[in-house]
């Protein structure tokens, strides 16, 4: 089980077919954008296929690494987080593959643990509380709270989100190849990140290899495409700034409708 971002609506927002090993892919995924618990089912069971589970420490915390220039090696110090027994191991080589994602905390909001009613971080989600008609209060706008929302506010009372500045939202990527292979031409609205694959999709990602590979490798190109949208002033990076601003204002409320407001409220 995953110990942190578990949080409903959890995904990830690279097309699923190029979340996995080059060399293992999954033709079987259920959705273009993965959520986080079929992303976790294809590692374990790429971690079983390649009988990797004997190579690894579980709830194993590193208390300290230390090279040893006489002997040429790591000298590592490892604490049993269930029964907080210390042991150490050692290394030719050292890898620090431990990523940023679980090195979560709280804000530095003062009062904020003085708050009497649920506190949940959505790094360390607490799936035993129930929103059902329950006013809740989101601080932040980040990729997690985009996919939070939706979800809890199909339950709650009332959601107020608040956010120290405005959040981008740019259309998904990948949807280029979306267009060619899914919706057979249909166009992709910019504000539509999903599509279900069928199991006409799959069966023929399993029975195609080579039309399965194809496709990973047109997605992978049109990504790799948009690498001008990352510098500052290209004519790519104003292109998108002007299509992204475009459809972040398609909800917004009209003038007309404003100013009507603002008349009968008068």
């Amino acid at each position: 089980m995953l110990q942190e971002n578990q949080y409903p609506g959890v995904a990830c927002d690279i097309p699923s077919h190029l979340y996995t090993f080059s060399f293992d892919p999954n033709p079987n995924w259920t959705q273009y954008f993965a959520s986080g618990g079929e992303i976790q089912e294809y590692f374990q069971r790429f971690a079983d296929k390649h009988n990797l589970r004997k190579y690894m420490k579980l709830s194993t915390k590193v208390i300290e690494a230390r090279f040893s220039a006489h002997e040429g090696l790591w000298n590592i110090e490892l604490e049993d987080l269930k029964s907080g027994t210390r042991t150490t191991d050692w290394a030719h080589v050292l890898i620090n593959g431990t990523g940023v994602l679980n090195s979560w905390k709280w804000p530095d909001i003062p009062g904020l643990h003085d708050f009497q009613g649920p506190l949940i971080h959505s790094a360390k989600w607490d799936h035993e509380v129930d929103f059902t008609d329950k006013t809740i209060g989101v601080i932040g706008t980040g990729t997690s709270s985009v996919q939070i929302i939706p979800q809890l506010q199909k339950t709650c009372k009332k959601i107020s989100v608040f956010m120290r500045s405005p959040t981008w939202v740019s259309p998904p990527f990948g949807s280029g190849v979306m267009e060619k292979h899914l919706t057979k031409g249909a166009p992709v609205s910019a504000s539509q990140r999903q599509y279900d694959f069928t199991e006409f999709d799959r069966k023929r990602f399993r029975e195609d290899p080579a039309y399965h590979l194809q496709f990973r490798k047109e997605i992978e190109a049109e990504i790799n495409g948009l690498f001008g949208l990352y510098r500052q002033n290209s004519e790519m990076s104003r292109f998108y700034k002007g299509l992204i601003e475009k459809e972040m204002h398609r909800y917004a409320v009209p003038d007309t409708l404003v100013e009507s407001l603002k008349l009968i409220n008068s």
